[in-house]
């Protein structure tokens, strides 16, 4: 199996902050460590070249000498690290006519690691690398055009054909990409029979996260029959090996009692650690939740706030919205609204809609920050736009009254109809007012707003 391309800290570096992987379940890694396809670990012969032989066989001529030498600079085995000389002997490698050699000088010109950054010519040097059957350069060029980095914008359809490429030329990683892909439908047809023919092929060739989510189809019967035993299997060889999806998805099958002999809470909990751990957000939450309420364990509330805070700042919504409830309903945490409406703001920002409804009433109301209508509805309408049929009611009104902006009553009666027709009770009468309050409408029953607000209130956790 050829070395597999490991980018998740290339996409740190590029600015995109990723969990669980792009939904790969690869971890973030340091940006020299894991640009390990510019400096492949080889199995050196007992006597292998040295520098000065290979520095020699370069300068006749011998491209995949030159790309030796320039992973010995880069490394920095046995000579002073140096990716501008890195830089060089890849560039002279590829002039005659190494394309591995080619491929490292594109990646590291994308990147601007050893000279000035060039995307352009370097994504061109790779493009001319995946035509001639390298893999890695494929790979690569598939992450730039998913994630819209030094391309002119995202490409999914092209990222998809990119890892197919790659796959082929046995890229395990391009196939458990290829996988993830096809089974969410990106780029193409969700095709859930395919990602499971392309994670077995990322699991034959080794490849533990492509292990772990072949397990998972097979546990869920996902793209064919089930095979609970051998996806339990596969998912304890991927935690073994140190895949953290993998001990992640494991520790929900002993969690919930699925495809093993019954439930084992504390089972489960030392593996949501051993994925955490490793870099899995989600899993992060997962074990805070446990320690919160002190399931296969002691109950920690204060460790529970560390797991949230981790996974929130790694960027997953969810967690940020447990702590936006913590620090609001004072559950294991002072009450502090500030912090509250702070944790709910990035929660709402990474696709929390409970999270924006509660952050659109505390904005409205004026609670633990600046009143602030406009942002108010802005919330409330992203609330809405993800199946808040509540938040609908309340947008519906901001539109129709005219607050938060102009008017709209058109708009507003069409997300009440929506939000009645989806079963929000509130939205089916009479447009009242926000929140127990209103300019130009009637003021409701009291108890009609307490039962609003109990209703919007995070009696659970915000997702």
């Amino acid at each position: 199996m050829k070395h597999t391309a490991r980018v998740c800290a290339w996409l740190e570096v590029a600015g995109v902050r990723i969990y669980d992987g792009i939904r790969s379940g690869c971890r973030l890694a340091a940006f020299v460590a894991a640009l390990g396809l510019l400096a492949p670990v080889a199995v050196m012969a007992e006597d292998p070249p040295t520098r000065v032989e290979l520095e020699e066989a370069c300068l006749r001529g011998d491209g995949a000498a030159c790309k030796e030498v320039g992973d010995l600079y880069y490394q920095g085995r046995g000579v002073a690290k140096s990716p501008a000389k890195a830089l060089s002997s890849y560039r002279h490698g590829c002039k005659v006519g190494d394309v591995r050699a080619c491929t490292k000088q594109g990646m590291m010109m994308v990147i601007g690691v050893g000279g000035d950054q060039q995307d352009e010519d370097g994504r061109m040097l790779l493009e001319e690398a995946c035509e001639k059957g390298d893999g890695p350069a494929c790979d690569f060029l598939a992450v730039m055009w998913r994630t819209g980095r030094h391309v002119p914008e995202a490409n999914l359809r092209k990222a998809r054909n990119l890892y197919a490429r790659a796959c082929e030329a046995d890229e395990a990683a391009a196939c458990r990409e290829l996988g993830n892909m096809a089974y969410a439908g990106e780029g193409g047809p969700e095709a859930r029979d395919k990602a499971r023919r392309f994670f077995k092929m990322a699991c034959d060739n080794e490849d533990m996260a492509g292990c772990g989510k072949l397990g998972m189809m097979l546990v869920m019967g996902a793209g064919g029959s089930k095979d609970k035993d051998r996806g339990r299997e596969l998912l304890e060889k991927a935690c073994k090996a140190g895949d953290p999806s993998g001990c992640g998805s494991l520790a929900v099958l002993w969690e919930k009692g699925e495809a093993v002999p019954s439930p084992d809470k504390a089972r489960a909990r030392e593996l949501y650690a051993t994925a955490c751990e490793g870099g899995q957000a989600v899993d992060c939450t997962r074990l805070g939740v446990m320690m919160r309420n002190g399931e296969g364990g002691p109950q920690e509330k204060n460790k529970a706030v560390d797991m949230f805070v981790k996974s929130c700042d790694k960027g997953y919504g969810r967690a940020c919205g447990i702590l936006g409830a913590m620090w609001y309903t004072a559950d294991g945490l002072p009450r502090d609204v500030w912090n509250a409406r702070r944790y709910f703001e990035k929660a709402c920002n990474r696709g929390g809609t409970l999270s924006c409804a509660k952050l659109a009433e505390m904005a409205y109301t004026g609670e633990g920050g600046p009143k602030d209508e406009t942002f108010a509805r802005a919330s409330f309408g992203k609330a809405c736009d993800g199946g808040r049929n509540e938040a609908c009611t309340r947008y519906a009104l901001m539109l129709v009254l005219g607050y938060g902006g102009d008017p709209d009553p058109e708009a507003g009666r069409e997300r009440r109809e929506k939000a009645c027709a989806a079963g929000a009770g509130t939205a089916c009468g009479r447009p009242g007012a926000l929140s127990g309050e209103g300019r130009g409408a009637p003021r409701p029953p009291a108890s009609t707003a307490r039962a609003r607000h109990h209703r919007a209130s995070p009696a659970a956790a915000p997702a």
